[in-house]
């Protein structure tokens, strides 16, 4: 299996690229130039455990409570180790593919996507944690 390690564009469900908008992730349907050059680092060697920090390092992103519908932020890192609700899975839903992932919320299990039933207009959409096992969303990751 693939490790990712380095620069990536995010995409939920293959569509829109993902980017931060007061201090919060979200998919960017028109706002491309907003669009944020992800850094997924693997928490230890060969673990399928990754932090996903903005472009600079200094922030990642982070799962502020463990509800359904909980939108994830951004927030400062600590620079001695990640908080546990910094650290995402992946999940290789399809073992041939090199760049489509699924990511697990690492203390809820919480799969993290967009919500099926979204406003109609072209603003930003929220990147969530969903209700596991109602929704399996696919993120394409694109080499940067």
């Amino acid at each position: 299996m693939l490790t990712l390690n380095g620069s990536y564009i995010l995409k939920p469900n293959g569509a829109a690229p993902t980017g931060v908008y007061r201090g919060k992730v979200f998919a960017l349907l028109i706002e491309k130039e907003y669009t944020e050059k992800w850094v997924i680092t693997p928490v230890s060697e060969g673990a399928e455990d990754v932090l996903i920090q903005t472009s600079d390092r200094l922030k990642a992103w982070t799962v502020p409570s463990n509800g359904d519908l909980v939108q994830i932020t951004v927030e400062d890192l600590n620079s001695d180790s990640p908080a546990p609700n910094q650290i995402f899975r992946i999940v290789w839903p399809e073992p041939d593919s090199r760049y489509i992932i699924q990511l697990l919320a690492n203390t809820s299990g919480k799969v993290i996507g967009r919500n099926f039933i979204e406003g109609r207009s072209l603003g930003p959409k929220p990147i969530l944690t969903l209700q596991k096992g109602l929704s399996n969303p696919k993120w394409w990751v694109v080499p940067a």
